[in-house]
């Protein structure tokens, strides 16, 4: 089935980005996850500036999501646990 046909708007944001990183097989940059997201799941009401909030929020608050900085993101289970120590030192510092 074509992952267009798996997404619907009563998805969580984290949901769809999961699908849509899992499908993609490789990391992202937020704008291109944001946009994504938000053809799938319209956020009415929002400002751009808040729509990309929104999204970028729930990357952080969901665990299945790694960010690789660089605005890049990727999913936890397709990086190694040394690669996210590293990553995980690097913020820290």
């Amino acid at each position: 089935m074509e992952l267009a046909n798996q997404l619907k708007p009563s998805m969580s944001i984290g949901d769809i980005t999961y699908h849509v990183l899992k499908a993609q097989g490789k990391p992202l940059h937020y704008r291109d996850i944001v946009k994504k997201v938000l053809e799938i799941k319209p956020l009415p009401g929002l400002d751009d500036g808040r729509q990309v909030a929104r999204v970028l929020t729930e990357l952080n608050l969901d665990n299945r999501f790694i960010h690789l900085g660089g605005g890049d993101w990727n999913l936890r289970e397709k990086i190694s646990l040394r690669a996210i120590k590293q990553y995980e030192d690097e913020w820290e510092n």
